[in-house]
């Protein structure tokens, strides 16, 4: 399971590297090339949203790990506490 969310994670760090890369290209070329504003912009709105599904996924994964309490097979005991009284 934790090799799962490190894959994920990986995957999420490499799209982001990419829209960083990306946005500042974007931002360069509008500069200098008005005509290109529209393809960079959705372009990275694209990339923004598959790096928003993957960091999302990695997420989901690495809550997995910590929240046993929500896999399969998982043990449910009784969530009340404290002293009992035989009054």
């Amino acid at each position: 399971m934790i090799e799962m969310h490190e894959d994920a994670a990986m995957y999420a760090l490499i799209s982001l590297m990419a829209l960083g890369t990306i946005s500042v290209i974007a931002l360069v070329v509008s500069w200098f090339k008005t005509s290109l504003r529209r393809a960079t912009s959705l372009s990275i709105f694209v990339l923004s949203l598959v790096s928003f599904g993957l960091v999302a996924k990695t997420g989901y994964l690495g809550g997995q790990i910590r929240h046993t309490e929500i896999s399969v097979g998982a043990i449910q005991y009784n969530a009340r506490g404290g002293e009992k009284d035989d009054d």
